[in-house]
């Protein structure tokens, strides 16, 4: 059995939708807003919600909808709107929809 090679300590992954993630590497800048897909995959339709620095409320709310039997999904995320919102539709082949009209946080 060979040895394996030395790592440099800092994975790579490239999504399905082209986006490099360094795994075991902190974010250094957490708050750099992004853009967020949100699906309804019972109706066929995703909207791209953002910019944000924060997905956390429409994960609520997408579970709040998923509670209510809707098969809602929020993700992926990228800090290029047309490129995600262009890969996610090539993907799954759905319907784009205005930001909102899938479900909306609270507050």
């Amino acid at each position: 059995m060979s040895p394996r090679p030395q790592s440099s300590g800092s994975l790579r992954t490239i999504t399905s939708f082209g986006i490099a993630v360094e795994e075991g590497v902190p974010d250094t800048n957490p708050s750099e807003p992004f853009f967020l897909i949100v699906a309804d995959f019972d109706a066929g339709l995703f909207c791209v919600e953002g910019p944000m620095t924060d997905d956390g409320p429409w994960n609520l709310a997408a579970g709040r909808a998923r509670e209510k039997q809707r098969h809602v999904q929020c993700g992926p995320t990228g800090t290029d709107r047309d490129a995600l919102a262009d890969e996610f539709q090539r993907t799954h082949k759905m319907g784009g929809a205005p930001p909102g009209s899938i479900v909306r946080p609270r507050g």
